[in-house]
């Protein structure tokens, strides 16, 4: 995934068993990512990508929100379905 990072404009892992999602180190020209139905239950690593525009979130255990405010391109945030306080 390294390899391909500098290119990628959308990534879908969705339904994967991802505890946690990290290193996100290069993708500066993600626009679209999706993480739905994983076993996320945090978020961090975001501003790493600041071309974000879509950040799919929803069906996780997600509890704590934090680094979102970084991401000033995004303009879909679907969080729906997780244990937020």
């Amino acid at each position: 995934l390294e390899q391909f990072a500098p290119h990628l404009r959308n990534l879908d892992l969705s339904s994967n068993n991802l505890r946690e999602i990290e290193n996100l180190k290069g993708m500066a020209k993600l626009r679209e990512l999706k993480l739905y139905g994983c076993q996320l239950s945090h978020i961090e690593g975001f501003a790493q990508c600041p071309s974000l525009v879509s950040l799919h979130l929803e069906d996780n255990s997600i509890s704590i929100i934090e680094g979102l405010e970084k991401l000033t391109t995004l303009e879909f945030l679907n969080l729906d379905n997780n244990r937020l306080q």
